[in-house]
């Protein structure tokens, strides 16, 4: 958590550097980076996977139409790894943004909850992006180390922070998509597009092992703790490796016992997800979906032109 919050502020720190005063952007960065951290502290003992979920189908969104969804998230995404525009990205991504925490109905918590594993790698990406090594100092920031200085230019920050607000607004555009529809909506709507049915089958047979297998990973961590298996780092060794193997015997076990139960059940091989789906498009939705897909495309289109920052 706290390197996170560390994490953020210097990335922030680095981009900001020279174009805004030192004291409001060392303020700004601090405020930032324990935002993130306080939404990323866990609440609870809920998994990521079950927490996606579980607010996809809270969600009031997650009665509208998933192809709708689906249609719409995707032009979001592509118009937002492709902008050129720092303008643009920002607007992409407090639309994805506005509609979780508005219509969506998640928590902003939640939403910086999720968004803080990705956002890890992602702020580590944007040090790299953003500061140099090379005989030559930066016109922004250079500080002198063995071999040369460690510099920060002007492009490079523009490039850290294109790519770094690209890469937030597509994940983001992507929970926008996850957070408010079940996974079974999408699965069924994948038939419904003729997707191979053993692909499908597979997918959700997939998904839905994931969780069985969180569950015995969680009661096997919580026996090891109980049992002090995470006392010290060789302890900790040990009980990873032990855990790791005892996994595997038991989720084969538990493959077993459940083709066993379904072929009790008279399971013929087939796996239906009739039934999960909201209605298809309404005439609300068809509209609303294609002022806004239209909207984004028009912006698009007047950042590449050169008509945005």
């Amino acid at each position: 958590m706290i390197l996170r919050a560390v994490l953020t502020g210097a990335v922030l720190t680095l981009v900001g550097w020279g174009r805004l005063p030192p004291l409001p952007l060392l303020a700004g960065s601090g405020l930032l980076g324990l935002l993130l951290a306080w939404g990323s502290r866990k609440a609870g003992h809920t998994h990521a996977l079950e927490l996606v979920e579980q607010t996809a189908r809270r969600s009031p969104l997650s009665e509208m139409s998933p192809g709708a969804k689906v249609l719409l998230c995707l032009a979001g995404l592509l118009a937002c790894v492709t902008a050129r525009s720092l303008v643009l990205v920002l607007l992409l991504w407090g639309t994805a943004l506005g509609a979780l925490l508005g219509p969506g109905g998640v928590p902003l918590r939640r939403y910086l909850r999720l968004l803080a594993l990705p956002g890890t790698f992602l702020l580590l990406g944007a040090l790299a992006l953003a500061a140099d090594l090379g005989p030559v100092p930066g016109d922004v920031l250079a500080l002198p180390v063995p071999g040369g200085f460690l510099s920060v230019t002007e492009a490079g920050q523009r490039r850290a922070a294109l790519v770094t607000l690209r890469a937030f607004g597509g994940v983001s555009w992507m929970y926008a998509l996850a957070l408010t529809t079940p996974m079974a909506q999408l699965l069924e709507l994948l038939q419904r597009w003729k997707l191979p049915k053993t692909l499908v089958e597979l997918m959700f047979l997939t998904y839905r092992y994931l969780f069985l297998l969180w569950g015995l990973l969680e009661s096997m961590s919580q026996a090891a703790r109980c049992r002090l298996g995470w006392r010290n780092f060789s302890a900790g060794v040990r009980t990873s490796g032990a855990a790791a193997s005892i996994l595997l015997v038991r989720s084969l076990g538990q493959a077993r016992r459940s083709l066993a139960a379904m072929e009790a059940r008279c399971w013929r091989g087939d796996v239906s997800l009739e039934g999960t789906s909201p209605p298809e498009f309404t005439v609300r939705q068809a509209l609303g979906t294609g002022m806004l897909t239209a909207g984004m495309a028009l912006a698009w289109i007047l950042s590449w032109r050169g008509g945005w920052p």
